[in-house]
This record gives C-alpha cells, structure tokens and sequence, in this order.
C-alpha cells in the first residue's frame, strides 16, 4: 500500500472536473487507489481552509455542498513537523521554486 500525504491542489481537482487541469489524472488516480483500498491519502489539516476558501470565491452557489461531499471522505489530517517544512523549503530551493 503506497502512502500519500495530498494538498488542497490536488482535492479541488477531485470535484472541478477540468479535464484540462494538469495533472487531473493523477489526481483521479490517487483518489481511485485511495477508494479501492490500494493506497492511503493524507493531507494537512490545513486543507479544509484552503478549499473552503476556494469554493467560496469561485463557485459560490456549490461551495457548501462540495464541501460536505469532500468532509464525508473522512480525509484523515497529518501535523505540519519540522521535518516536513525543512523537506518542502529544500524541494522548493531544488526546483527553483519562488512567487514570481
């Protein structure tokens, strides 16, 4: 069983549906593996937020209902460590990743 820790990107892109999304496949298919019992997803507790924050802006009249079908997945919460801040900012340094 693979274990998976996802962020809001990838939830949203479960009930978008864009098919011109990159990486909607991939996201189906962790989703997929998760529903089947293959593989187990995580995410920060912070998820929740970012989502509600984004249905609410952009699709207002379905925020509240996608945002209890999302709940009802029972997605189980990880805790932001130390060790994992100092992982994503060394991530971000190798990909050149900045706001730009």
């Amino acid at each position: 069983m693979a274990d998976y820790v996802i962020d809001a990107s990838v939830i949203l892109k479960w009930i978008l549906g864009d098919r011109e999304e990159p990486d909607q496949a991939k996201a189906v298919e962790l989703l997929t593996g998760w529903a089947e019992g293959r593989d187990d997803l995580r995410a920060p507790a912070l998820w929740e937020y970012e989502v509600a924050n984004f249905l609410g802006r952009e699709l207002p009249d379905e925020a509240e209902r996608k945002m209890e079908m999302l709940r009802r997945l029972e997605i189980r919460n990880v805790a932001l460590t130390d060790t994992m801040i100092k992982r994503c900012f060394q991530w971000m340094r190798t990909k050149n990743v900045n706001a730009k």
